[in-house]
């Protein structure tokens, strides 16, 4: 068992940090979700293939299977993520670390060059959903 000094009782190793990051924001994802804040900023959709952006290149990725892929848009979804912490008066670790996060997990497939979000063209992040329900326990459907 590892055993911290006094002074090193309150560090925690980066990868904890951010793990504490993805859940927080999760958890917030859902509760926004649930309150019907962000639901026309995120989908879920069954699908055998997808369109990624990846180096600058579009590629196409297959699955086995068809699988459940949230869909979302980020930054409109991180926007009210951001507003909800201010509000309970915590702090907000900023957009970059929160999508250094997302794009290090196993359950993150990739950038969608574009998803129309509100009649507007944009990118997507899309992650495998069943996996994040799986394994996190994230629910984002009512």
């Amino acid at each position: 068992m590892k055993t911290l000094s006094k002074a090193g009782q309150n560090k925690m190793s980066l990868k904890e940090k951010q793990g504490i990051v993805g859940i927080n924001f999760w958890k917030i994802l859902e509760e926004l979700f649930l309150e019907g804040s962000i639901r026309d900023q995120i989908r879920i959709t069954v699908l055998k293939k997808v369109r990624l952006k990846e180096n600058g290149l579009i590629v196409v990725r297959e699955f086995p299977d068809f699988k459940n892929v949230l869909i979302i848009l980020f930054s409109g979804v991180h926007t009210m993520y951001h507003e909800r912490l201010l509000k309970e008066n915590r702090i907000s670790p900023g957009e970059k670390p929160i999508r250094l996060y997302l794009k290090s997990q196993p359950y993150f497939i990739g950038l969608l060059p574009t998803e129309s979000f509100d009649n507007k063209r944009t990118s997507g992040y899309a992650f495998d959903y069943d996996m994040m329900e799986r394994d996190l326990g994230v629910v984002l459907y009512a």
